[in-house]
């Protein structure tokens, strides 16, 4: 529920920052069309770059690799966590 929130106050705060940044008057029909179009075009742009991300971190190697030497086994070995 909280990112679905999150999500809606940043998808208004983007519709007014293009407002904002093209002194649009959403009662005027014209600019009203203007305002939609440049909003879709930037959830377009959104979508496609959501979906360059989602494919980098989908081909991401996220395993280690299975060569590691006996200093990184000892090293992370001697990783102590601090009690706070």
């Amino acid at each position: 529920m909280k990112f679905a929130v999150i999500v809606m106050k940043l998808l208004v705060v983007s519709a007014l920052f293009l407002v904002s940044n093209y002194n649009l008057h959403l009662a005027d029909q014209h600019e009203r069309q203007v305002f939609l179009n440049l909003y879709s075009s930037w959830m377009g742009d959104l979508y496609q770059n959501l979906r360059s991300l989602t494919g980098y971190v989908v081909k991401f190697e996220w395993l280690p690799s299975n060569n590691l030497t006996q200093e990184d086994l000892e090293n992370s070995n001697n990783f102590k966590f601090s009690k706070g």
